[in-house]
């Protein structure tokens, strides 16, 4: 029923866990000829589907929440100080992430980067969130005039490097 009125349909199985998805990755890939635009709110596995007529074809679901642009919009709004967060900071961030899908996560089926590269996207929609404050007048701090709004944000990125807290032991 998926596949019967449209060639490419987009499933977002939304419901967690991962046992009360609507459907799995795997169901919707088989039921459309691996045709689907899936994503899920629960992670799933790579999905290998082998046909005559195409061959065997890899698919690596998207996971769908809020773990690129809230990060990239919170990062952006306290690093140029923006007096308010209109909806068009969602707008320019939901844009901005559509460009940071590589050629190979396309190919995989993906709607959302890879999540190992998290930082690098959440860099890219605070820089974007920082030049939308910008032109609306909201950005309270400005970069430099010997830096980019990319070089301004990434300076002010905390950089998770633990130390450890007991010496090593030497016998």
């Amino acid at each position: 029923a998926m596949h019967q009125n449209c060639d490419r349909p987009i499933i977002f199985a939304m419901s967690n866990p991962t046992m009360s998805s609507e459907c799995t990755a795997e169901e919707a890939y088989k039921w459309t000829n691996g045709e689907a635009i899936f994503a899920s709110g629960s992670p799933f596995e790579d999905v290998e589907l082998v046909s005559a007529e195409n061959g065997v074809q890899r698919f690596s679901p998207s996971q769908a929440n809020n773990m690129y642009i809230f990060p990239g919009v919170g990062m952006g709004v306290i690093a140029c100080k923006a007096s308010s967060v209109p909806e068009e900071f969602f707008f320019t961030a939901a844009e901005t992430l559509s460009t940071c899908l590589t050629d190979e996560d396309v190919k995989l089926g993906k709607i959302f980067p890879s999540i190992s590269r998290i930082r690098e996207v959440s860099l890219i929609l605070a820089t974007a969130i920082c030049e939308k404050a910008e032109e609306m007048g909201l950005a309270n701090q400005l970069p430099r005039q010997d830096q980019t709004w990319r070089q301004f944000v990434h300076s002010k990125m905390w950089l998770p490097d633990y130390r450890p807290l007991v010496r090593p032991m030497h016998n």
